[in-house]
């Protein structure tokens, strides 16, 4: 009998601590990691360019005379708990990065709607702004009298390869702890439009730097991001893959792609533009044609960069094999700012 009762009090004492044992909750709404000073008053100075995702304009905050990006969007893609990919991938989901570009605000509630509005309101974003605009106009003014130089060439490679790293595979090469380990939570994000036009150099650069003083390489524009996978490529038609799907491999064909265009002035294969010629393009991958690096460029580069333009996305490097390979091969002087 007193066996019994023990036995019945073990299971009403387990009950209990079923009963008061804490409950899921549900996922509470994403608020933005940083918020603006809520004194600044942005000024438009001028328009920085147009795209399909949205307008950039040069901002100034009237009281510090700090400048930025401020960007109003067009066509807004919507994923986690209604944030835009951009803000959720770039405020939530990834560590700050010296090689990816900085949001400071997302004027969006969860659900799309605005706040109340710190912002001027025309504009709905506000980035760091890099002042030595896009990597675009470096190669036109280059390629005006001679080649760019191999080690600004590895420069851009590294860093370009340690931000990829940091999107596939959530893995932090600058962390001083565990170098290359994984940050918590990591969750593997598509960039999906890797161009020369996406990608900007923090300073200025000028002919005649020599390694070390090369200005740090920042990838932006996330507005194609993405952490699913989806059947069709997005981003831009010349820097696509052969198999015209958006992976991380994809991601690797289109920075193979933009090193392809910082060497020669464009990337594997021009399109044509005409619309007959166009679709027969579009529908032959094998219409996209590298070329092997000048003499002057050394083997190792044209190597490495010749394993990131493998028309088998499986037989293609990914993000931390390149990174590795890059700074085994690179001079001693050219890599990612520790």
């Amino acid at each position: 009998m007193i066996e019994r009762r023990r036995s019945v009090a073990r299971q009403g004492s387990v009950a209990r601590r079923r009963d008061t044992a804490p409950r899921p909750q549900p996922p509470r709404e994403v608020l933005l990691t940083v918020q603006p000073d809520p004194r600044m008053t942005l000024i438009k100075l001028r328009k920085l360019g147009e795209g399909a995702q949205g307008t950039a304009h040069l901002v100034q905050d009237k009281r510090t005379g700090a400048q930025y990006v401020a960007k109003k969007t067009k066509n807004m893609i919507e994923t986690f708990r209604g944030l835009p990919y951009e803000a959720y991938i770039l405020a939530h989901l990834l560590p700050p990065h010296p090689h990816i570009v900085r949001l400071i605000n997302y004027d969006y509630e969860p659900g799309g709607q605005r706040r109340r509005g710190w912002m001027n309101e025309e504009f709905d974003a506000l980035y760091d702004l890099c002042s030595g605009g896009n990597l675009s106009s470096i190669v036109y003014d280059h390629h005006k009298g001679g080649w760019v130089p191999e080690s600004f060439v590895w420069h851009v490679f590294g860093q370009l390869a340690d931000a990829l790293t940091l999107l596939h595979e959530g893995r932090d090469c600058h962390s001083r702890s565990d170098p290359g380990g994984m940050y918590r939570g990591a969750k593997p994000v598509v960039h999906r439009d890797i161009k020369p036009d996406n990608i900007f150099l923090a300073t200025e650069y000028k002919k005649g730097m020599k390694p070390g003083e090369y200005p740090d390489v920042v990838l932006g524009d996330f507005g194609l991001a993405t952490t699913e996978l989806y059947p069709a490529c997005g981003g831009t038609i010349n820097y696509l893959p052969p198999e015209r799907q958006s992976s991380r491999a994809a991601d690797v064909w289109s920075l193979g792609s933009v090193i392809h265009f910082l060497v020669f002035g464009s990337p594997p294969s021009m399109m044509p533009y005409s619309k007959k010629v166009t679709d027969h393009w579009e529908g032959n991958p094998r219409t996209r044609r590298m070329m092997y690096l000048p003499r002057f460029y050394s083997e190792k580069l044209d190597d490495v960069l010749m394993e990131c333009l493998q028309y088998n996305p499986r037989m293609r490097i990914d993000s931390f094999s390149l990174f590795k390979r890059i700074m085994r091969d690179a001079p001693l002087s050219i890599g990612t700012r520790r």
